[in-house]
C-alpha cells in the first residue's frame, strides 16, 4: 500500500480533477483501437526524445502518478520509481502494479504543491505530465518552486503550446464559452511564457517535444542551473 503523508491546503483541488475510481480512468486511458494506438506511440516517442538528452538519470518521481501508466515506460528505461499521487485510491492501484511486478518503487499519497518528500530526499528527475495545463501563471511558479526543491537535476512537464494552430482554435472556443460563463478548463501558455517561469523556479529550458503535429500538447525538458 502507499505512503499516506497528508500535505497543506493548495490550489490543487480548487482546479484539478481529482480521480477516485481507478477502474474507471484505466478505461478511459486504455488503448481501445488504432487510433488510440497511434496516440500512445506518439507520446511514448516524445518522451523518449526528452530522457535521451538526460544524463545520470536513475531516480524519478511521477507526479501525479494516477494508476502508474507510465511506470512500464520508466523502468524500460531503467529508472527507479517513486509516484505521488493525491487521490489515496489512484495510488493505491499504482503501487499494485508495482507488487504486479513492474519493478522496483515506491508510491505515496501527496499533494503535488507540497511534495512528500523529507527534508534532504532527491530524486534525479521530476516528470509531471497531464497537470500543469489546469492551473494559472501563478499556481505554476508554486509548483515549479517545489520541483526545484526535490530534484537534483531535471524536470519534464507536459504543457499546452498557446502558439499552435490547435491551440489558438480552442483558445477562441474557449472566449465563446466565457462568454456563456461556461467553465474555461485546461489552460495553455506560449513556449516563451513557460521558459520565463521555468528560469524564474531556477530550470534551464533545454528541449520542446511536440507530441504529435496536430496537437497543442507538448512536453519541456529543464535542467536546473
Amino acid at each position: 500500500m502507499p505512503t499516506f503523508l497528508p500535505s497543506p491546503p493548495t490550489p490543487l483541488r480548487a482546479s484539478y480533477p481529482i480521480f477516485e475510481r481507478p477502474e474507471a480512468y484505466e478505461r478511459k486511458r486504455s488503448v481501445r483501437n488504432f487510433l488510440d494506438h497511434v496516440r500512445y506511440g506518439f507520446e511514448r516517442r516524445a518522451l523518449r526524445r526528452c530522457l535521451e538528452r538526460t544524463v545520470g538519470v536513475r531516480r524519478i518521481l511521477d507526479v501525479p502518478c494516477g494508476v502508474g501508466r507510465l511506470f512500464t515506460f520508466w523502468r524500460e528505461h531503467g529508472l527507479g520509481i517513486l509516484g505521488v499521487d493525491v487521490s489515496p485510491s489512484m495510488a493505491a492501484a499504482a503501487a499494485r502494479s508495482l507488487s504486479g511486478g513492474i519493478g522496483a518503487g515506491e508510491v505515496r499519497v501527496g499533494d503535488a504543491f507540497a511534495l512528500p518528500l523529507a527534508a534532504g530526499e532527491h530524486v534525479d528527475l521530476v516528470a509531471c505530465l497531464r497537470f500543469v495545463y489546469y492551473f494559472d501563471a501563478a499556481a505554476r511558479a508554486r509548483l515549479f518552486d517545489e520541483f526545484h526543491r526535490v530534484s537534483k537535476r531535471y524536470l519534464l512537464v507536459q504543457f499546452k503550446d498557446g502558439g499552435t494552430l490547435a491551440e489558438r482554435y480552442r483558445a477562441a472556443r474557449r472566449r465563446q464559452r466565457a462568454e456563456r460563463r461556461v467553465t474555461k478548463g485546461k489552460l495553455a501558455c506560449t513556449r516563451e511564457t513557460l521558459a520565463s517561469e521555468l528560469r524564474a523556479a531556477g530550470f534551464r529550458l533545454l528541449s520542446i517535444e511536440r507530441v504529435h503535429p496536430l496537437t497543442d500538447r507538448a512536453y519541456a525538458l529543464a535542467e536546473k542551473c
